[in-house]
């Protein structure tokens, strides 16, 4: 990916002489839904996490953005220069970031850079529209399932595991509501598949090999 990220970046056109590189701490907001669309970025080196809040006051995650990938190509490429999501750093991130009128003209007059950047944003399309329908016959309790599966795998280190987030924080991941979460957590904890001590989510091998079997069926 290195090496891909890198002839990327040696690939922008002359056009875009205005680009600059920034810096985006863990937990920072890169651009809020609704916002006007500014600038363009490309993940140099980081992951974010894409939201998208609604009006009852619920923020569900759409996916995650790692480096080799544009932000707000969608909305300069359709013409409709309104920020769909918001994006929050997940980690410390490094993005280069263009005027939005700038990259457009370099998409008009660049047919190389066109096609490159329309095929990234074809790749994220293709991600999310094979994710959708998975999760189209995923209930609320089976997505966190998966999430405390991929958990534990993440940090196992033979033994029990605390998942040291918030339930808030577990509803943005898992992309539910925090009432479902609480209500999975629940079904979960009295199917005995996970345990609650100081509020916390607690994993066990053989709460992890139990849920490994559920989601086998």
């Amino acid at each position: 990916m290195e090496t891909e990220v890198t002839k990327i970046i040696s690939t922008f056109p002359i056009l875009l002489a205005d680009r600059v590189t920034i810096s985006i701490e863990k937990g920072e907001a890169v651009f809020y839904k609704g916002q006007t669309t500014l600038y363009a970025y490309f993940i140099e080196e980081g992951e974010l996490i894409v939201q998208n809040p609604h009006q009852n006051g619920e923020t569900y995650l759409i996916s995650h953005m790692t480096k080799g990938s544009f932000m707000c190509d969608l909305e300069i490429i359709s013409g409709n220069f309104i920020n769909t999501t918001t994006v929050i750093a997940n980690t410390d991130c490094t993005l280069i970031r263009f005027p939005s009128k700038q990259f457009l003209a370099a998409l008009k007059s660049n047919h190389d850079f066109l096609f490159m950047v329309s095929q990234k944003m074809a790749e994220k399309m293709y991600r999310e529209s094979y994710r959708l329908g998975d999760d189209l016959y995923k209930s609320g309790v089976d997505k966190l399932r998966v999430y405390l599966v991929k958990s534990y795998r993440e940090d196992n280190n033979g033994a029990q595991i605390t998942i040291n987030k918030t339930r808030q924080v577990i509803s943005h991941e898992v992309g539910l509501s925090i009432k479902t979460v609480n209500r999975s957590v629940k079904k979960l904890k009295e199917q005995e598949r996970l345990s609650i001590l100081a509020g916390k989510i607690h994993i066990t091998p053989k709460h992890y090999k139990l849920l490994v079997n559920d989601l086998a069926d």
